[in-house]
């Protein structure tokens, strides 16, 4: 096992390395009035006056980014889940993370095949995944519409009671269905049957007689093919009309309810020849089986008015859900639609998917309430924050908290939407596009035959309504907000009536890092929040009923612990709250990395680049100690968490890693967690500036800390065209730009003099055409090999 390296002398080197460094032209520039970034690299590459920080942050992408021997996990960042979607498209929009780029695979592809795909369905709900038909097999652990669970078969582990649903996979046995009363017929993991019919005969799957709880079984799913054999045999048309939804209740006796797939299903497909779906019913809209016991259901194919049905069909599973849908899926889809474009250009895209995010926009403004200002989940079924049967969904990330009807995580994501969609609608006008068909969805308190709403949004009501949003959310708990005057922080949520831990309208506060450090970042926390949170965070202060205090709350080294107050108690019912005991689990006191970009995001807006300099430094010891260790590939991480677990003086199981077969653990750094990236993402962000709000323009702004005098990027990338960039805080240097602009241009930002005499120049020649806005030089030239500065 290797050894921890001795800091003290290393960094002494360091020190003198640089200060050797910045007494001379650095090496990474050629000389000249227009000087050009040496190529060192066909890949992402840091240079900066300090060589031991380019080189922690050089070896922490070439492991995150996942490309090559290096990666930390076997699955391409732009492939996770539609929860981390965002994440992804932040690491890797900015720099060139196309096949060129990577060699390996095109992360840039992934996203927007992801983007593509992904379903906003008949009501604007935006999907955990692209709702795509399965495989060849039957699984209760797939994302389509919500999470994967809770499921029909899986107990609450809070009582140990099931939620009395009802459900088939179709592995083994036919589970006593029939087909058109006979026996049904299982192949391959499917119930499977090949009918021709008489005219207007229609084709039932039937189950046996059950007994289930409509207040739980929110959905139905079901997945299946169907072959329409007269249409693939070349009868125009075909002749399956549609397939239906029929059920019986106790309340109701023998009479069946029924709904068709086109008219009721949350996303509803046309019938063709062969079709894959993968269907979910809403079914807590129809009033015979909301709140009722539900006994029999049964699937009906239908044939046309006058025609004989001829079809097979195979039914891979049905499935009564519970209410899964995440709020914050919307968000992210629009969130990285919006930066996807942003730094692809990418207008053509743009047009095909404007729709789907304004009717994603939708969900949020009508459904979730947010046109009134904040986002109420009261619409979503289970998602309070009850210690009840039923309450038991998740709403984003955090799959194992209680969620909460008034929820920040929820608020601050429909905020960041808000902006995203506005910038959006900017740069379709400003492209000279425009997108005709009109954005609307389904009344989501209707079952049918409800009036559709209609997207009336512009840029500027957009903006107003985020302006309104952060209005709210800052304000205290007392007033509606989700402020906790008591603590001096931001709460989770906000307690309902029926919480079994506090009062009606209290705070839900567990002193959760990574909401209130986002809440700094996007701009929502005042000053004086911002200045609260960071003396806790600090340790300058501490919080009555906190376990970690102190230093300790950065005991994780890379970053802060998830929170600083034990939960023992509010987690979703599916959960439970069994052995949670104080950080032995990520969310309950534990470590996750990507919590670290926002700190350093937050930092250097709240306090500046000197001080989110020193804790990225901080972050660059702890990184050495793992390297020091040997671990290679996938397993990096493990040596160094292996020796920390089996320390007979530190408690081991702070130190258990989470991910791949690893099961639950206190720390998350890589396997599932690809958010952890955006650590290679903070230096573009917060001392590049890096940043593109504008239709083909891109936004350079340097922010460098003291003991920074110059930074360098090989090979980011602005509307598919990769570039070189090297900073100073008084100077830009852009190169290597490779291929053909058209129009795109650069807006750079430099600070200031506070002498009165300075100079702008652009390629070494005195300038006047600038502006000065907030303390800024702003000069805006087209992309191309150009020097700025402002002497």
């Amino acid at each position: 096992m290797g050894k921890k390296l001795r800091r003290g002398n290393a960094f002494a080197c360091v020190g003198l390395a640089a200060c050797l460094l910045v007494s001379c032209a650095p090496s990474v520039l050629t000389g000249g009035d227009i000087p050009t970034i040496k190529k060192t690299s066909t890949e992402l590459t840091y240079h900066a006056s300090d060589e031991s920080l380019a080189a922690f942050m050089k070896d922490f992408y070439s492991r995150h980014v996942r490309n090559g021997d290096d990666a930390i996990g076997s699955v391409q960042l732009g492939k996770g889940e539609t929860y981390q979607k965002l994440w992804e498209t932040t690491s890797v929009v900015w720099f060139d993370s196309t096949i060129e780029g990577l060699k390996t695979y095109d992360a840039l592809e992934n996203i927007r095949t992801y983007l593509s795909n992904l379903d906003v369905d008949s009501f604007g709900n935006t999907y955990s995944s692209p709702c795509v038909a399965q495989g060849s097999y039957s699984t209760t652990n797939l994302m389509g519409q919500g999470w994967p669970f809770p499921t029909y078969n899986r107990p609450s582990k809070a009582d140990g009671n099931y939620l009395n649903l009802y459900g088939v996979e179709f592995n083994n046995v036919n589970e006593n269905w029939t087909v058109n009363g006979e026996s049904a017929k299982i192949d391959g993991g499917f119930l499977y049957c090949s009918y021709s019919g008489s005219k207007n005969r229609e084709l039932t799957l039937q189950s046996p007689t059950f007994s289930a709880d409509g207040t739980f079984a929110n959905f139905i799913e079901v997945d299946f093919r169907v072959e329409d054999t007269a249409e693939t045999s070349g009868y125009t048309g075909g002749t399956l009309d549609d397939f239906y939804l029929c059920w019986r209740t106790e309340e109701g006796g023998d009479e069946w309810f029924e709904v068709g797939q086109k008219e009721f299903a949350a996303n509803p497909q046309e019938m063709s020849g062969y079709g894959f779906f993968r269907t979910y019913f809403p079914m807590y809209l129809h009033e015979e089986w909301d709140k009722k016991t539900i006994t029999d259901v049964k699937v009906v194919f239908k044939p046309k008015d006058g025609e004989k049905l001829n079809c097979n069909v195979k039914l891979n599973y049905f499935r009564m859900m519970t209410d899964t849908r995440n709020s914050v899926n919307g968000p992210n889809f629009i969130s990285s639609l919006e930066k996807y474009v942003a730094f692809t250009g990418d207008v053509e895209f743009l047009k095909e998917n404007m729709t789907r995010a304004r009717r994603a926009m939708l969900f949020q403004l009508e459904a979730l309430d947010g046109k009134n200002g904040l986002i109420d989940l009261s619409y979503l079924r289970g998602h309070s924050t009850s210690a009840v049967t039923g309450s038991i969904a998740q709403n984003g990330f955090w799959d194992t908290l209680v969620t909460g009807n008034k929820n920040l995580e929820a608020n601050y994501m429909f905020y960041g939407a808000l902006r995203s969609l506005a910038n959006l609608e900017r740069m379709l006008a400003d492209s000279g596009e425009r997108v005709d068909e009109t954005a609307k969805v389904r009344n989501p308190y209707v079952a049918t035959g409800g009036q559709e709403i209609v997207y009336t949004e512009t840029a500027d009501s957009l903006d107003a309504l985020a302006e309104e949003v952060k209005a709210n959310v800052r304000k205290p708990v007392t007033e509606g907000g989700f402020w906790n005057e008591e603590t001096g922080r931001f709460a989770w949520a906000i307690r309902d009536e029926n919480s079994k831990y506090g009062e009606d309208g209290s705070a839900l506060d567990y002193g959760y890092t990574e909401l209130n450090l986002r809440m700094v970042d996007l701009g929502l926390a005042t000053d004086e929040q911002a200045r609260l949170i960071f003396s806790w965070l600090d340790g300058e202060r501490t919080v009555a009923g906190d376990k970690s205090t102190g230093d300790d709350i950065y005991f994780y080294e890379f970053g802060p612990r998830v929170s600083t107050k034990q939960n023992a108690n509010e987690y979703s019912l599916i959960w439970g709250t069994k052995n949670i005991r104080w950080a032995v689990q990520c969310q309950n006191g534990g470590g996750l990395l990507f919590i670290s970009y926002y700190d350093l995001m937050a930092r250097t807006k709240a306090l500046g680049a000197d001080n989110s300099y020193q804790r990225l430094k901080g972050m660059q010891s702890w990184y050495e100690d793992v390297q020091s260790y040997g671990g290679t590939g996938i397993g990096f991480y493990d040596q160094y968490y292996l020796d920390k677990m089996i320390d007979p003086e530190i408690g081991g199981d702070w130190f258990t890693l989470q991910g791949g077969t690893r099961g639950n653990g206190a720390v998350g750094l890589d396997a599932e967690f690809y958010e952890s990236a955006l650590v290679y993402s903070a230096i573009p962000h917060m001392y590049f500036g890096l940043n593109s709000s504008r239709y083909k323009t891109l936004e350079i702004a340097p922010n460098l800390p003291t003991d920074l005098k110059w930074f360098a990027l090989e090979n980011l990338m602005f509307s598919k065209i990769p570039y070189d960039c090297y900073i100073t805080n008084d100077t830009v240097v852009i190169s290597g730009v490779r291929g053909e602009t058209d129009g795109e241009r650069v807006q750079i930002s430099l600070k200031e003099p506070t002498k009165t005499n300075y100079k702008v120049q652009i390629n070494g020649k005195d300038t006047s055409d600038y502006e000065v806005k907030d303390g800024r030089v702003v000069v805006n030239v087209p992309l191309s090999h150009v020097k700025v500065s402002v002497k």
